[in-house]
């Protein structure tokens, strides 16, 4: 039986003999045959490389990237650089541009760029050369001329009539948000007045035509209200400690179906109590001193009632009532008043 084995490559054809199991001959060669890689046309150790590798199997080395030499040894960030059209090196890459550098189609600020057109920038370092600011002495069409006191640069609205040379930024704004109209409108947040002393007024209100202010509060606090064709004579403001105080005036409920409220409760200044027909009844409030006017009145008279009437007092801590006639269990309202 023949077995022929084709190479890769350009070698030829081996034919190989074998009979009964054994190789016979190998391309006509008899006898004890070893078949070796070159028979078989196969790469063998130490064979030699070509092409972009040199040294030999089984570790060649890279020499070339197609057909140009790369000669040197790279170090940390260099990569293959062409030195010619046969020939290349390990060299570090040039340094991009740099932000600062100059640019040759550098525009003036404010100029223009052509579309399209990349390098027609200002640089970060610019100047503004032009047009120069006029001096103080020159006159230039347009131009306001000051001759560069602060005096000559005056607050925006206060300007004197008929003056000259004096205005304000070519920039500033009106704001509006945050200031009172002087037509009036709606404001929203605080407003904290600082005023000098306690008299100084903080709020005044007129009609117009009026001579005096209607309403008025000073720094103190206090509440003043007049007509507007005299002084303000109703005065409303704190005399003490948890003490509100109406002087110069009476109070008056004008409307009729309303009046006074009074909490009642622990240590309160009215409520209601039931006598027992024998005995002091102890009313325990804090609020009783020994000036307190003391008003009694029968809510629900019993069968036998008389006059109910201030038996005792301690001051700040009760009272007691009682009736004029024994058996006297009516229901009974009190109300303590303190005397200005």
């Amino acid at each position: 039986m023949n077995i022929t084995v084709t190479p890769n490559g350009t070698q030829p054809p081996r034919v190989i003999q074998v009979a009964e199991g054994a190789v016979t001959s190998v391309n006509g060669e008899r006898g004890d045959v070893e078949i070796t890689a070159t028979d078989l046309g196969a790469i063998a150790i130490g064979d030699p490389a070509g092409g972009d590798l040199g040294g030999t199997y089984p570790n060649p080395t890279v020499t070339a990237i197609n057909g140009v030499a790369v000669t040197g040894t790279p170090t940390s960030g260099q990569i293959p650089t062409a030195t010619s059209g046969t020939a290349a090196s390990w060299q570090t890459p040039a340094a991009g541009p740099s932000a600062a550098g100059t640019v040759t189609a550098q525009t003036s600020f404010g100029a223009a760029s052509n579309a399209g057109a990349a390098t027609t920038y200002s640089r970060g370092d610019h100047t503004h050369g032009t047009p120069t600011l006029p001096a103080a002495s020159t006159s230039t069409a347009g131009v306001v001329q000051l001759d560069g006191t602060a005096a000559d640069i005056a607050p925006l609205g206060t300007q004197a009539a008929g003056s000259t040379g004096k205005a304000a930024d070519a920039g500033h704004v009106h704001p509006t948000t945050g200031v009172l109209p002087t037509a009036g409108g709606t404001m929203t947040g605080g407003i904290n007045s600082s005023l000098a002393t306690s008299s100084s007024v903080g709020l005044g209100v007129f009609v117009s035509g009026d001579t005096f202010d209607r309403g008025r509060m000073l720094a103190s606090g206090q509440i003043e209200i007049g007509s507007g064709s005299a002084a303000r004579e109703v005065v409303l403001s704190r005399t003490a400690a948890n003490q509100l105080s109406l002087t110069t005036s009476d109070f008056r409920i004008a409307t009729a179906g309303r009046g006074l409220m009074v909490a009642e409760g622990s240590n309160a200044r009215m409520g209601t109590a039931t006598l027992n027909g024998t005995t002091n009844v102890t009313i325990n409030t804090t609020a009783v001193t020994a000036t307190s006017r003391i008003f009694l009145t029968t809510q629900a008279a019993s069968a036998t009632y008389g006059a109910p009437v201030v038996a005792t007092r301690t001051a700040g801590t009760s009272f007691a009532i009682k009736s004029t006639i024994a058996g006297d269990t009516s229901t009974v309202a009190w109300h303590i008043v303190e005397p200005a």
